[in-house]
Protein backbone atom coordinates (compact mmCIF):
# COMPACT_ATOMS: atom_id res chain seq x y z
CA UNK A 1 0.00 0.00 0.00
CA UNK A 2 1.45 3.36 -0.69
CA UNK A 3 0.79 6.34 1.07
CA UNK A 4 -2.03 8.54 0.18
CA UNK A 5 -1.28 11.84 -2.34
CA UNK A 6 -4.04 14.13 -0.60
CA UNK A 7 -6.85 13.90 2.16
CA UNK A 8 -9.78 13.29 -0.24
CA UNK A 9 -7.20 10.25 -1.74
CA UNK A 10 -6.86 8.58 1.68
CA UNK A 11 -11.15 8.85 2.58
CA UNK A 12 -11.22 7.06 -0.96
CA UNK A 13 -8.57 4.15 -0.21
CA UNK A 14 -10.82 4.02 3.35
CA UNK A 15 -13.71 3.45 1.38
CA UNK A 16 -12.89 0.90 -0.75
CA UNK A 17 -10.50 -1.07 1.79
CA UNK A 18 -14.19 -0.59 4.29
CA UNK A 19 -15.88 -1.96 1.15
CA UNK A 20 -13.52 -4.71 0.27
CA UNK A 21 -14.00 -5.80 3.81
CA UNK A 22 -17.60 -6.01 3.89
CA UNK A 23 -18.24 -7.37 0.99
CA UNK A 24 -16.02 -10.67 2.11
CA UNK A 25 -17.96 -10.39 5.22
CA UNK A 26 -20.99 -10.70 3.67
CA UNK A 27 -19.73 -13.47 1.22
CA UNK A 28 -17.93 -15.39 4.10
CA UNK A 29 -20.10 -18.40 3.87
CA UNK A 30 -19.56 -18.93 -0.12
CA UNK A 31 -15.64 -18.44 0.05
CA UNK A 32 -13.46 -21.59 -0.11
CA UNK A 33 -10.05 -21.15 1.41
CA UNK A 34 -7.12 -22.05 -0.97
CA UNK A 35 -4.19 -24.03 0.17
CA UNK A 36 -2.37 -23.86 -2.63
CA UNK A 37 1.09 -22.60 -2.80
CA UNK A 38 3.21 -21.19 -5.26
CA UNK A 39 6.52 -22.26 -4.17
CA UNK A 40 6.67 -25.74 -2.02
CA UNK A 41 7.00 -25.26 1.82
CA UNK A 42 10.24 -25.65 3.96
CA UNK A 43 10.33 -28.58 5.91
CA UNK A 44 10.36 -26.06 9.30
CA UNK A 45 6.92 -24.59 7.61
CA UNK A 46 5.64 -27.52 7.49
CA UNK A 47 7.07 -29.27 11.10
CA UNK A 48 4.82 -25.28 12.35
CA UNK A 49 1.62 -27.46 11.20
CA UNK A 50 2.79 -31.03 12.87
CA UNK A 51 0.91 -31.70 16.19
CA UNK A 52 2.94 -32.42 18.76
CA UNK A 53 6.46 -31.73 18.02
CA UNK A 54 7.84 -33.96 21.10
CA UNK A 55 9.71 -36.40 18.83
CA UNK A 56 7.20 -39.08 19.78
CA UNK A 57 8.84 -41.53 16.68
CA UNK A 58 5.68 -43.16 16.14
CA UNK A 59 6.30 -42.24 12.71
CA UNK A 60 9.25 -43.92 12.63
CA UNK A 61 11.65 -41.06 12.44
CA UNK A 62 13.83 -39.76 14.95
CA UNK A 63 12.04 -35.96 15.58
CA UNK A 64 8.75 -34.42 14.26
CA UNK A 65 11.24 -32.16 11.88
CA UNK A 66 12.85 -34.99 10.41
CA UNK A 67 9.05 -36.39 9.34
CA UNK A 68 8.68 -32.82 8.11
CA UNK A 69 11.79 -33.37 5.49
CA UNK A 70 10.46 -36.60 4.40
CA UNK A 71 6.83 -35.46 3.82
CA UNK A 72 7.83 -32.50 1.62
CA UNK A 73 10.42 -35.07 0.40
CA UNK A 74 7.22 -37.60 -0.91
CA UNK A 75 8.70 -40.39 1.61
CA UNK A 76 6.36 -40.08 4.40
CA UNK A 77 2.62 -39.66 4.30
CA UNK A 78 0.94 -38.15 6.50
CA UNK A 79 -1.24 -41.05 7.23
CA UNK A 80 2.20 -42.06 8.90
CA UNK A 81 1.85 -39.58 11.82
CA UNK A 82 -0.61 -41.11 14.53
CA UNK A 83 -1.16 -37.96 16.64
CA UNK A 84 -2.26 -35.96 13.59
CA UNK A 85 -5.30 -38.10 13.24
CA UNK A 86 -6.01 -37.68 17.37
CA UNK A 87 -9.67 -36.51 18.15
CA UNK A 88 -9.94 -32.47 18.10
CA UNK A 89 -7.05 -31.89 15.82
CA UNK A 90 -9.00 -31.54 12.49
CA UNK A 91 -8.04 -27.75 12.41
CA UNK A 92 -4.27 -29.19 11.58
CA UNK A 93 -5.16 -32.20 9.78
CA UNK A 94 -7.43 -30.07 7.02
CA UNK A 95 -4.62 -27.54 6.18
CA UNK A 96 -2.00 -29.86 6.14
CA UNK A 97 -4.13 -32.10 3.60
CA UNK A 98 -4.24 -29.35 1.47
CA UNK A 99 -0.46 -28.43 0.93
CA UNK A 100 0.26 -32.22 0.54
CA UNK A 101 -2.34 -31.95 -2.38
CA UNK A 102 -1.00 -28.84 -3.84
CA UNK A 103 3.05 -30.60 -3.76
CA UNK A 104 1.33 -33.67 -5.33
CA UNK A 105 2.17 -36.36 -2.71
Amino acid sequence: MAKALSSTDAYELTDWVKNLINDTYANKDKIKPMYERRAKPTPLEIYGWLPKKSGCRLCGEPTCLAFAAKLVMGEKQLKDCPPIWEPGKEDLLEPLQGIMEALGV
